[in-house]
């Protein structure tokens, strides 16, 4: 399977927008032969767009059943490419951070929901939840766990996630990461890097971008077992594809 990692542009509070940016890149990526396109956290209405005024964010979150997850379902069907993007979910006034995976005849694959909080301010209302399960899903003859930035970095998930560890194929790990391109390179990269020698399994990391200071700068890479097989640095938009 020939997964493409990608790096695209996310707009706060741009659904719209960011669904042409989603649909231009997956059609991309499907051109250099991949089989599944990954976009980041919280891709469709970007990672700064709740306020944790539940008022307003429950209307800015989208259903499984809203027209922009259809539009989605029916791109994948027609291109032939399976998905995977990030969303503030609302499931019946509940709201969660979840990753969305759709197989190429416009299927939902899994419905992930983020089960660290870090997502979130601290004293956030009870209906910004968390999911309560991990999601190794089989698609292609492949078995792909997915994690959401900050699970990885929950010790106490960890059980879990190795759990998971014996049968995948690959990690999955979406994230919204504002680090500086500076201080990625100088260290961070390199603790991320190290975080990836838990794993038996390759860990594929794709990271949104946007053009705001101080926020996401994108960078994807296929980290194995505390190694960097393959990468696109920080600092730029780009596409990544690797094979599993």
């Amino acid at each position: 399977m020939n997964i493409a990692l990608i790096a695209a542009t996310s707009l706060t509070d741009q659904v719209e927008e960011n669904l042409n940016t989603l649909f231009a890149k997956a059609r991309a990526a499907k051109g250099q032969g991949a089989d599944l396109a990954l976009f980041g956290e919280a891709f469709l209405q970007g990672f700064e767009a709740l306020t944790f005024e539940y008022e307003s964010d429950i209307h800015k979150c989208l259903s499984l059943g809203s027209q922009a997850i259809a539009r989605i379902l029916a791109f994948c069907k027609q291109e032939g490419i399976a998905l995977g993007v990030g969303y503030y979910e609302n499931d019946h006034g509940a709201i969660y951070a979840s990753y969305l995976l759709v197989g190429e005849e416009g299927q939902v694959l899994a419905n992930y929901r983020r089960v660290s909080p870090g997502w979130k301010e601290p004293g956030a209302h009870a209906d910004y939840r968390e999911g309560k399960h991990f999601l190794p899903v089989r698609y292609k003859g492949r078995e792909l766990a997915v994690i959401v930035c900050g699970d990885f970095w929950e010790d106490e998930l960890l059980p879990q996630i190795i759990e998971m560890d014996d049968r995948a194929d690959a990690f999955l790990w979406p994230v919204h990461c504002d680090y500086d391109v500076g201080s990625w390179q100088a260290s961070e990269e390199a603790e991320y890097e190290k975080r990836s020698q838990l794993l038996a399994a390759p860990v594929l990391f794709v990271n949104n971008y946007t053009e705001e200071p101080d926020r996401a700068k994108g960078g994807l890479y296929h980290w194995h077992q505390g190694h960097t097989i393959a990468k696109s640095d920080m600092g730029q938009e780009g596409i990544l594809l690797v094979e599993i």
